[in-house]
């Protein structure tokens, strides 16, 4: 019936704060990652992959980020971003917060 299967560690399943989309943008780019942890899936492929929209997809990688799970690589205009996946996480400090994401969720904590 399905030909892919994402793996999503149970760390990110049960993880409060994070919302149904940033898990799911974590397990396709972790279905992405090589050995060495990393990979570059564009916007546009994750956009197609979890079927969220461009502005979902972005947020999602942002709350990711300041959350200490994924680390983004900027390659520049035009080409995609290295993103390498991480289950060390941090709390989210009030400085991190971006004032562009327009969740209401909770903070991001571990």
């Amino acid at each position: 019936m399905f030909e892919t299967f994402c793996k999503l560690p149970k760390e990110i399943i049960s993880r409060k704060g994070l919302e149904i989309g940033d898990k799911n943008i974590f397990a396709v780019l972790a279905n992405y990652q090589a050995d060495n942890e990393n990979c570059w899936p564009g916007i546009q492929r994750l956009i197609n992959d979890t079927g969220l929209a461009r502005s979902t997809v972005l947020d999602s990688i942002k709350r990711l980020e300041l959350a200490g799970l994924l680390q983004v690589k900027r390659q520049g205009r035009g080409k995609s971003n290295l993103y390498i996946t991480s289950l060390k996480s941090r709390p989210v400090q009030n400085s991190d917060r971006s004032k562009n994401l327009t969740s209401t969720s909770p903070e991001i904590r571990p």
